[in-house]
């Protein structure tokens, strides 16, 4: 492979491509790892703040929730997608089904 080097014309171009030179290399080096530490911390953010975001009420919020609403005694609680769903027995021992909503705590129909 036939590389030349130029040779400046003058101490101010020799400069000038050198301040060039140091400015791309930086840009390279510098420019790339900050791009890809933004993308990461870009990737990472969303998730912790959709865990955050998803589940607001606990399960022990939702059991309160369900007692307000007239539940007496909770036979079972699970968690599916974006609601607890909580079965039990009122007051006259009648089976009610409640949903609630696990952002808000908003009983659903």
């Amino acid at each position: 492979m036939n590389t030349r080097i130029r040779k400046p014309a003058s101490i101010r171009d020799a400069h000038r491509s050198l301040i060039r030179g140091d400015m791309l290399m930086w840009m390279k080096t510098t420019g790339a790892g900050l791009l890809i530490a933004l993308a990461l911390n870009g990737f990472a953010l969303p998730a912790a703040h959709a865990c955050e975001a998803e589940i607001t009420v606990s399960e022990s919020e939702a059991r309160n929730i369900a007692w307000n609403a007239g539940l007496v005694h909770v036979e079972e609680i699970t968690r599916a997608d974006d609601r607890w769903e909580i079965a039990g027995r009122d007051a006259n021992d009648d089976e009610m089904i409640l949903d609630i909503d696990i952002r808000n705590g908003r009983i659903l129909d």
